[in-house]
């Protein structure tokens, strides 16, 4: 739950300021999101390692990286191509 608290408001914040518009936005995190009600619903039944639920914490960032400036436009790594 403690990862679910700190990537909530990343979420959110990323929502509202997001360069690449909000439906690229939310066509990108959907999977992710969907995940996340998935994990959720079956958190009791199906408990999972905490390194798993820390790997699906980064690969949200990750989506949430790309979902922010969209994939094709992300400043990562430019320097490189200056």
């Amino acid at each position: 739950m403690l990862l679910l608290a700190l990537i909530s408001p990343v979420l959110v914040l990323t929502l509202i300021f997001c360069r690449a518009g909000r439906l690229n936005w939310l066509l990108e995190m959907t999977p992710a999101l969907i995940g996340y009600v998935a994990l959720a619903a079956t958190y009791r039944r199906l408990r999972l390692s905490d390194f798993c639920y820390v790997a699906v914490f980064l690969h949200t960032l990750v989506l949430v990286y790309g979902a922010y400036y969209t994939y094709a436009e992300t400043p990562l790594g430019n320097f490189c191509c200056a």
